[in-house]
């Protein structure tokens, strides 16, 4: 039997220890808005479909890209982490039964 591979990203179920290293900064905080925006995008992709389901298969791999390349010492990477994050909740808003 083969088993499919999953189609959820690792690192969106990966959630930080407490009192690490960069417990409450940036870099903990831009990480948390990633994994809660793949997390916002991951739940709208069950109802998408055609080029709205394309879409959303984009922005969740950017978004995951992101999250692999933060480096904590990168302050325009985590401000760019922010405003992606941002601009994918509120596309995910004006979709049919978003929150717009």
């Amino acid at each position: 039997m083969t088993e499919q591979p999953d189609s959820e990203p690792v690192l969106s179920r990966v959630e930080p220890l407490g009192g690490g290293p960069y417990a409450d900064q940036p870099y903990e905080a831009a990480l948390g808005d990633l994994r809660r925006t793949v997390g916002e995008v991951s739940a709208a992709l069950r109802d998408a479909a055609g080029a709205t389901r394309e879409h959303l298969l984009g922005r969740q791999r950017e978004l995951n890209r992101l999250q692999l390349a933060l480096r904590p010492d990168d302050t325009d990477a985590l401000a760019d982490a922010h405003a992606l994050c941002h601009r994918v909740r509120t596309g995910l808003a004006r979709l049919p039964g978003g929150d717009a």
